[in-house]
């Protein structure tokens, strides 16, 4: 076969080949695969300029994602097996993935230290509720753990504790409060994923 025209298209070029077919691209890979009009090519080399053009195709959009805020490994996952599932080979995913990875756009312990720093600084939670976004955010436990342990901030959630019991239950003298109703608090507390522990000593 041989590329018949090259015509620009936005922000692809379209090759028309002499068997009557065409395909889109990117100017980056018509720069890479040093292609012109005029020039042979089979189809072996046609299939892999295609494939290597849809794959930076996704890189870019994954990218560009991830640009508006950090992203986990299984959100980029997502991402691409949704918006391109009609489209991948069978290692795409992972050979994307790695290349994300080694150029430093994907890093699920960078990622865990943004969430919970954000959590603390604007809207505070405790360790178990950061515990459960996290882990619907696709990341492994074994991180989660390591990245509670150090980044979390425990002052933060004796002071977000103190400050939930006086608001939602209007306590001023707390001490004094019957056994039952004590009770009633903590339940409520570790249903919320606070630690039974420091329940315990605000309540005294």
């Amino acid at each position: 076969m041989v590329i018949e025209r090259i015509i620009k298209s936005r922000d692809k070029v379209k090759l028309i080949l002499s068997d009557n077919t065409s395909y889109r691209i990117s100017e980056s890979t018509l720069a890479k695969y040093l292609l012109f009009q005029g020039k042979e090519i089979d189809k072996v080399h046609l299939l892999e300029l295609i494939e290597d053009d849809l794959q930076g195709d996704i890189i870019s959009a994954s990218i560009e994602l991830i640009s508006r805020r950090p992203r986990s490994i299984y959100e980029i996952k997502t991402y691409i097996r949704n918006k391109y599932k009609d489209q991948l080979l069978p290692d795409f995913e992972t050979k994307i993935i790695s290349y994300l990875i080694e150029k430093g756009y994907l890093d699920d312990d960078a990622f865990c230290k943004w969430w919970i720093d954000n959590r603390n600084s604007f809207r505070p939670k405790s360790s178990m509720e950061l515990n459960k976004e996290l882990s619907d955010h696709g990341i492994d436990p074994d991180t989660i753990r390591a990245s509670l342990n150090k980044y979390y901030d425990s002052d933060i959630e004796k002071e977000l504790l103190r400050s939930l019991l006086k608001k939602k239950f209007n306590l001023e003298n707390i001490s004094n409060l019957p056994i039952k109703e004590k009770q009633r608090i903590i339940s409520y507390f570790l249903r919320k994923g606070y630690n039974y522990d420091l329940i315990k000593e605000e309540l005294t």
